[in-house]
């Protein structure tokens, strides 16, 4: 039992005994009393009046009635005949009760020697009502989480502790005993529906209805991509946002990562390119709220683009150096074969290549959606040996030197010779001897061959203490295969 049922009975046995102490309006002896005061019938059934009435021993009844209004202060509008059965029982049935019987009924009689009709002024109040449920608050739409309070009829229809029945969608789901009230807390989506409620003696008859329904924000948000497999570049591609909601989504808006891209329940990509990939999501609002789906990654295939080859080390290549070429590129999935070619020949494979000759190299970079080739670079490998060349060079130099030196010398000293042997032909001659000497040693168109070509015409007996002609022969013999020889070297290393 509930506090407000016993609240009630309480209340009734309080009634029951003022009316036992202080009989009202009654003379000593003299009493009526409706115990319970207050009741409450079904439209449409049967209800009894309780009533209770004492007078003395001595006296006789002599007249008795019913009397009805609207409402309490209100004039009586209508006396119902009512003959007694018993000396202490005056109750009332009604049969059929509808609204118009809702109202303050009392009972009154009279004895032999009364002068006015004995009574109680406060008589017992009836009210008339339909079986309905009311629901607190007053809403057809109920937000998911809140709660209600469903309340069935208005008063209890008897003295005795009914049992209230409830029903959803039909099914009975529920019983309380004195509790009229079903409170629904945490309101889920699966708690709206339709509503009833009977009481006990009346199982028969259930309630008016009343309905709600549970409104939410989106949940359950996902994306879908059709078609479904390889996303390749070039083709079209469709993303769908589908969600839970109630009411239904309104707006629908798409974001690649963190960028507000469309709106829309649909997203279609035409022409897809690499730069469409990354995290796509989408969120989903109604009226009451919204709710963003799990990202989805949009992977686009494509074959190898910006392929270009670096060449390490930079700079001047020499031969015999470690010259290595390597192919990069972008492409997705990666390159999977890498070819090498020196002008238009296929030379090797791998993402790097060692170049041992000059030429003209190129890459191509191959994965299963296609491949594209690297532009030219040009490798040029230069002849090493340039300390051969200085030595070589230097030691030229220093032969040509020593044979001018020695060129030198062999002039000086064939001079000195000649010399000589002027001064001595000078004196064992005559001055047409000598001038036929200096005629002869004319040197205006002679050549330095020719010198030494004269010094063996002109022969004289030489002195005992001087060198011989053949002397001079030998030195000028000497100097001419020096200088030809010298020549012949200048020759070879030039």
């Amino acid at each position: 039992m509930d506090y407000s049922s016993l609240l009630w009975l309480l209340l009734l046995k309080l009634t029951a005994i003022i009316f036992q102490v202080i009989p009202g309006s009654l003379a000593q002896g003299w009493s009526v009393s409706h115990t319970p005061s207050r009741l409450c019938a079904l439209h449409n059934s049967s209800v009894a009046l309780p009533c209770k009435y004492t007078y003395p021993s001595n006296q006789t009844v002599t007249s008795s009635a019913w009397h009805y209004k609207r409402s309490k202060g209100m004039a009586f509008e209508r006396q119902i005949a009512y003959s007694l059965s018993d000396g202490s029982n005056c109750s009332l049935t009604l049969d059929r009760v509808t609204q118009a019987d809702a109202g303050v009924y009392q009972f009154s009689f009279r004895t032999r020697d009364s002068t006015k009709d004995l009574k109680n002024e406060d008589g017992v109040t009836l009210e008339i009502t339909d079986l309905h449920v009311d629901m607190e608050p007053q809403m057809d739409m109920v937000l998911e989480g809140d709660w209600v309070m469903l309340i069935c009829g208005s008063c209890i229809p008897s003295l005795t502790v009914p049992t209230y029945t409830w029903y959803k969608d039909g099914h009975q789901f529920k019983q309380t005993r004195g509790d009229y009230h079903l409170e629904l807390t945490d309101i889920k989506v699966e708690d709206e529906g339709s509503y009833q409620c009977s009481i006990t003696g009346h199982e028969g008859r259930r309630s008016s209805a009343v309905n709600f329904t549970v409104i939410y924000p989106p949940k359950n948000v996902s994306v879908s991509i059709s078609p479904s497999g390889e996303i390749v570049e070039g083709s079209s591609m469709t993303l769908t946002c589908s969600s839970d909601a109630n009411p239904p989504v309104e707006i629908y808006t798409w974001f690649k990562n963190m960028t507000s891209v469309e709106k829309g329940r649909t997203y279609t990509i035409s022409n897809i390119s690499s730069e469409d990939s990354g995290e796509y999501r989408c969120r989903s609002s109604n009226e009451v709220g919204h709710q963003d789906s799990s990202s989805v990654t949009l992977n686009v295939l494509y074959p190898p683009k910006k392929v270009s080859v670096s060449i390490s080390p930079s700079g001047e290549i020499v031969e015999d150096s470690s010259v290595t070429l390597t192919c990069s590129s972008d492409a997705n999935p990666p390159v999977e074969i890498y070819t090498w070619f020196n002008e238009s020949s296929a030379v090797g494979s791998g993402q790097s290549y060692r170049a041992l000759q000059s030429g003209q190299y190129y890459c191509e970079a191959q994965n299963k959606h296609g491949s594209e080739r690297s532009a030219t670079v040009s490798v040029t490998l230069h002849v090493s040996g340039h300390p051969i060349i200085v030595y070589v060079s230097l030691g030229v130099g220093l032969f040509g030197l020593a044979a001018l030196l020695s060129a030198l010398f062999c002039l000086s000293r064939s001079r000195r010779q000649r010399k000589q042997k002027e001064e001595h032909d000078s004196q064992n001659a005559g001055p047409s001897a000598k001038d036929d000497t200096y005629a002869a040693l004319d040197r205006a168109g002679q050549t330095s061959n020719d010198v030494y070509h004269t010094l063996t015409i002109f022969r004289s007996t030489p002195p005992a203490d001087t060198h011989t002609s053949s002397d001079y022969e030998a030195v000028a013999e000497k100097c001419n295969t020096f200088h030809s020889n010298a020549a012949t070297n200048e020759n070879v290393y030039s």
